[in-house]
């Protein structure tokens, strides 16, 4: 798959956008007068947050993360979390996943997915609920000791 990244330069005052906005750019090819495609984007429709910070864990089986809010528009106070964990040894695919955290930060572990003593590595990402968007990449990694399990 391919992509691309739009990075809009000048007075950031006129870089607002809102769940109508739509920029349409042509594509010229070489000297050629005509245009070789118009293409219209839809900022909404194309929303990759920021990670959350490295989450936090209370008692082994409470984990909590946060946002940085100066990073977090106006128009995504509505977000979905998806949070992963694994034993330390493990790869990330064998990492359990819990999903449809619908605007919590927060998530509490059942003890019996859980070994005592055994170390644990998670993170979480996020995405917007009210637009289309994607996945943000994965927070930085927290890692603990359990202090519960079989």
């Amino acid at each position: 798959m391919q992509s691309c990244s739009v990075i809009a330069g000048g007075n950031q005052e006129w870089q607002t956008f809102t769940s109508v906005t739509k920029i349409t750019s042509r594509v010229k090819c070489g000297n050629c007068s005509q245009d070789a495609a118009s293409i219209t984007f839809k900022p909404s429709e194309n929303v990759k947050m920021h990670p959350p910070f490295a989450p936090s864990i209370v008692d082994s089986t409470n984990i909590t993360w946060t946002l940085n809010q100066s990073l977090i528009s106006l128009y995504l106070q509505q977000r979905e979390f998806q949070i992963r964990f694994k034993r330390k040894e493990k790869s990330w695919e064998d990492a359990r996943v819990i999903s449809e955290l619908r605007g919590q930060e927060w998530t509490r572990l059942n003890e019996k997915w859980l070994d005592r003593d055994a170390v644990y590595e998670t993170q979480v990402r996020v995405k917007p609920r009210e637009h289309a968007g994607e996945w943000s990449e994965w927070s930085p990694v927290t890692e603990w000791r359990s202090q519960v399990g079989n």
